[in-house]
């Protein structure tokens, strides 16, 4: 049996994503795809898997925040500030 198969643009509005990220995703390898010719479709049952195999597990401590590069950084800075402040602790200086 063939798999009724999704294009770009009925994919890009289950995900809620534009087209363009797909577009990007498939381009990279970073989604499953299927070719005909020279249309890039997507298996629904694979786009499942693909989906079940990113997702969290409930509960996790991270589900449902967004992480960012620039939290990352900044946990980075707090935690070097904290260093500077033990430096100065022991060397007897006022922080």
């Amino acid at each position: 049996m063939i798999p009724q198969l999704m294009d770009m643009k009925e994919l890009a509005q289950r995900l809620r994503i534009s087209e363009r990220t797909l577009r990007n995703w498939a381009y990279q390898r970073k989604i499953p795809v299927v070719k005909v010719g020279d249309r890039v479709l997507f298996d629904p049952v694979e786009i499942e898997r693909w989906l079940k195999e990113r997702s969290l597990p409930e509960g996790s401590a991270r589900a449902g925040k967004a992480s960012s590069k620039v939290g990352g950084r900044r946990k980075g800075r707090e935690a070097a500030g904290e260093v500077k402040r033990e430096r100065g602790l022991r060397r007897g200086g006022k922080v």
